[in-house]
């Protein structure tokens, strides 16, 4: 017979060869102890089974994040999201971080943790859904102190995005119809949808005048924008029988791209699509909140800032000013 636990109370050999049991009862510490392990095991489950005694079973963290994220996450959060919260808590936090009570938990421990983290993005995206777990432990009473406070705020510095040029669009629109599913470069390219949302798209997303951008961040970012006519060109030759229009995973994405970045002879990300489009409306004119709604975005700061690459007309009345009248060759 097994004597190492009972009903979940691990039994330990102490230091002075004797045996004991520790476990919680009504929030308080009790521990038997025994010369054998037989014998403490025998006292143990005497003792609880003569007492109507509901004993206190242990929280882990892990076992509150899963609660944490059914409860307070998935109901309300777009899968896009989701999958963010999944990830990161799959390979940068369990990876790095032995599960353990969450009443012993310390932001001591977490911002360790966070330090082992293998960059800034990760290191954002980790400290903040760990300021939000305990947060909500300690309103839950799930932990004794608000150590939330002290864990570690990491921001992510963004790179703004990159703008195809005029002669690179053109190249881009020529090499595409070169590869198999050119067709969702071109998409992006015209729609400015992230690359995760052009993957969503489905045929009920196509409607007469408009199409609907699934948002996979807020929900500011579930959209609606015109169904311009390039797009309306490239998806009449798009088999729409399929649940997702192009019918194309994320790896059969990345390695497109890099098909089409060869035969285009430059490199590009997705998300450099995006940011063409933004320059794009610019550049013929259309007002910065407009662009904004079509990218789903809040307000204006996010758009101008990182994803429109062209100088607006006051820029370049003032450019023509110095053109024609700073002439270095002259003196007073």
């Amino acid at each position: 017979m097994n004597y190492d636990s009972y009903r979940g109370i691990k039994i330990t050999k102490r230091v002075d060869n004797r045996y004991q049991a520790r476990f919680t009862i009504n929030g308080k510490r009790k521990s038997i102890y025994a010369n054998t392990k037989k014998e403490c095991y025998e006292k143990l489950k005497s003792f609880l089974s003569t007492k109507k005694i509901k004993i206190e079973k242990k929280l882990t963290f892990y076992e509150y994040w899963e609660f944490w994220y059914k409860n307070y996450k998935e109901p309300f959060i777009q899968e896009g999201t989701l999958k963010n919260y999944r990830s990161v808590f799959k390979n940068q936090i369990k990876p790095n971080f032995e599960d353990k009570d969450i009443k012993k938990v310390t932001a001591l421990d977490l911002n360790l943790l966070l330090k082992k983290l293998p960059n800034s993005r990760m290191k954002e995206y980790a400290s903040q859904y760990l300021v939000e777990v305990f947060k909500q432990a300690y309103k839950d009473k799930k932990i004794p102190f608000d150590i939330w406070e002290d864990i570690r705020k990491y921001h992510h510095k963004r790179t703004e995005g990159t703008a195809l040029t005029i002669e690179q669009r053109e190249i881009l629109l020529e090499k595409a119809e070169q590869i198999k599913h050119g067709a969702i470069f071109k998409f992006y390219l015209f729609t400015g949808a992230r690359p995760a949302e052009g993957l969503r798209i489905t045929p009920k997303d196509i409607e007469e005048t408009l199409i609907h951008i699934p948002g996979t961040k807020t929900e500011n970012s579930d959209r609606y924008i015109p169904k311009f006519s390039q797009v309306e060109e490239l998806l009449k030759n798009i088999d729409l029988t399929h649940q997702t229009i192009f019918n194309i995973s994320e790896t059969t994405l990345k390695r497109e791209r890099l098909e089409l970045c060869e035969l285009c002879g430059f490199k590009f990300k997705t998300k450099d699509l995006r940011t063409t489009f933004a320059t794009m409306c610019a550049e013929k004119g259309i007002a910065p909140r407009i662009i904004a709604k079509w990218l789903g975005h809040t307000t204006t700061t996010t758009t101008n800032k990182y994803y429109i690459k062209v100088l607006d007309n006051y820029e370049k009345e003032q450019i023509k000013l110095i053109d024609t009248n700073f002439d270095t060759t002259k003196r007073d």
